[in-house]
């Protein structure tokens, strides 16, 4: 009997020892792949889901289920006379320049049409490809405005996240989301080599953010266009420069923002932590070091652009960099241009930095990177009202921003500071792009003491 169960138990370890063995050489039949099944499905259209819009704000609209069909966008909805339908032309546009002039920007069926299950019979037939995930549409015209970092990443992008991050109001301080990244971005009117701004840092930036998402360009939407196939977007944001600036915000009772991205980053984030996702994952890839603790050693950031375009005079210049030179025994200061720094160092320096300072101009889109703490501020510097409220510059590239990121943010003309309400009307002066723009550097200091907490005067 002994000899028969010592016999059973080696048999039985040889068995286990063999399918471990072709577990792990992928051998046998459980280690076959799986059957290839096609994306395509070739539902009925009364068995279409429809479509839902969980965000609306003009320019930024959230799809479930969108679908597309020789370039044309449908929503299927139950009554496309439903008030809680947003007109066409706040969805989007015909995705022409603006140097066209505005009527040819305004949407058409050729476009976008609202159908019912009953019409998509006649028109949505046939094989549907499923793109599931989350996609991003930018409806942007080429070159213009997405080779130009602001507008792509401060205007475009931001407020494709922020749309997307209203289904998740759990996310943490950490960037910890339920929200799979996005899938794919899908550039209708754009080539693949249109999209590339001359430092580098749009397609960087989005590789380092969404490492996993594929570019779509005009010429696949052009193949799609053509194949005859419907495709069903499972979740998709659009993104319409021409529709954004139709909002409430530019020209509704509220106007006063005049930005295409003002109804989305206007509006109550699900989660005061919305960016940190993106903002968490550029960090990590570059392995950007934690910042110090604001209470114990602040950082000073002034992004000078002295000797390229928009700048200060040389002598406001030197005053400014001589009154931060008096912070250095109580913060971190750094005077720096951004075109000398790699892509890795602009991110971390940004990442670290409380305090920010800057004329208007592109390089103060990086306050994207900065920690939103409550000393955290953003000082950017106008060209000066002192010929009269008509020659002062403001706008709202990156007040906006700033604002619904929960940073800071002051306006400083001379010797005249102002934040939210109270900033002045947007102005674009003769004097807007010139250099020798003239700033107070005491109205500076004090700010940065009124920021920090400090006891006592900076200069």
């Amino acid at each position: 009997m002994t000899s028969f169960l010592r016999r059973k138990t080696i048999l039985a370890l040889v068995a286990i020892s063999v399918v471990i063995y072709f577990s792990f050489r992928g051998g046998g039949a459980s280690s076959s792949p799986p059957p290839y099944v096609s994306p395509l499905r070739f539902p009925t259209p009364s068995s279409l889901p429809y479509t839902n819009i969980p965000v609306k704000a003009a320019g930024y609209h959230l799809f479930e289920n969108l679908y597309v069909k020789e370039g044309i966008m449908y929503l299927v909805v139950e009554d496309p006379d439903h008030p809680n339908i947003p007109a066409l032309r706040q969805m989007t546009s015909s995705g022409l320049p603006d140097s066209v002039g505005v009527k040819p920007r305004e949407p058409s069926r050729d476009h976008m049409r609202i159908i019912t299950k009953k019409e998509a019979e006649g028109i949505l037939g046939g094989p549907l490809m499923v793109m599931d995930g989350f996609s991003i549409i930018l409806n942007d015209p080429g070159p213009m405005f997405l080779t130009h970092l602001y507008h792509y990443w401060v205007e475009l992008l931001l407020g494709a996240w922020k749309s997307y991050s209203h289904l998740d109001p759990t996310i943490t301080p950490a960037g910890v989301t339920k929200l799979p990244p996005p899938a794919r971005i899908i550039f209708p009117h754009a080539f693949e080599d249109q999209w590339r701004d001359k430092t580098g840092l749009n397609a960087w930036l989005t590789k380092m953010a969404f490492p996993g998402m594929a570019a779509q360009f005009k010429s696949d939407w052009d193949d799609w266009s053509v194949s005859g196939m419907t495709l069903m977007l499972e979740r998709a944001v659009l993104v319409d420069r021409s529709a954004g600036n139709r909002g409430t915000a530019c020209i509704g009772p509220r106007k006063r923002m005049m930005k295409m991205n003002s109804d989305i980053l206007d509006i109550a984030p699900a989660s005061p932590n919305w960016y940190q996702p993106v903002r968490q994952a550029v960090l990590r890839a570059i392995s950007a070091p934690a910042p110090p603790s604001v209470l114990e050693r602040p950082i000073i950031v002034y992004i000078t652009r002295q000797g390229s375009g928009r700048s200060l005079a040389d002598q406001d210049h030197t005053a400014l960099v001589e009154a931060l030179d008096n912070f250095r025994d109580r913060a971190e200061v750094h005077v720096a241009q951004m075109q000398t720094k790699t892509k890795e160092e602009q991110i971390t320096l940004m990442s670290r930095t409380t305090i920010l300072i800057g004329v208007h101009g592109n390089g103060l889109s990086h306050l994207v990177w900065m920690d939103p703490t409550p000393k955290s501020t953003v000082i950017e510097i106008f060209p000066s009202g002192l010929d009269g409220p008509s020659s002062q510059g403001f706008n709202y590239d990156y007040a906006l921003p700033a604002m619904s990121l929960g940073i800071k943010h002051y306006s400083v003309s001379d010797n005249v500071a102002l934040c939210e309400p109270n900033y002045p009307k947007v102005n674009f002066p003769p004097n807007f792009h010139r250099r020798n723009i003239t700033v107070d550097a005491a109205t500076i200091t004090n700010l940065i003491n009124e920021r920090l907490g400090f006891t006592h005067p900076g200069l």
